[in-house]
């Protein structure tokens, strides 16, 4: 993800690497954002014994876990009153979800540098309260 977004700003990699001027990799920042998240929410609910194939009901594992039922037991407990994830965070992955199929999936709609960036940042600060858990 970071690489990718520096790539839009470093013209010695893009000359070395042969990248077209034209060629704008927001997109794929937000792409590869996303699924960072998405990989370290499933890291978290694995935890806690479940999986999940789908990205909703991880989403929503997210939710009734570590928000509605606050679930901490034994050793967890310090883990988990220091770092618990809040309904921020989970919303900062969904709007992840979206902003990734928008930039996946749409022909009509535009990644902007600012969401690209706006996602890098929260992926890299939901990773971080997600490996403070486990």
């Amino acid at each position: 993800m970071s690489l990718l977004s520096d790539i839009n700003t470093n013209k010695k990699a893009r000359d070395l690497l042969k990248i077209p001027v034209d060629y704008n990799s927001d997109e794929w920042v937000v792409i590869t954002g996303y699924y960072a998240m998405y990989a370290s929410a499933l890291a978290l609910i694995a935890k806690i014994g479940y999986k999940s194939k789908n990205h909703t009901a991880t989403i929503i594992l997210l939710e009734e876990f570590f928000i509605k039922k606050k679930l901490i037991s034994g050793e967890d407990i310090i883990l988990l009153k220091n770092a618990i994830i809040q309904k921020v965070e989970i919303e900062k992955l969904s709007e992840a979800r979206h902003k990734r199929e928008i930039a996946q999936y749409s022909v009509t709609k535009c990644t902007t540098k600012e969401i690209a960036e706006n996602i890098r940042r929260d992926a890299y600060n939901f990773i971080d309260k997600i490996e403070l858990i486990i």
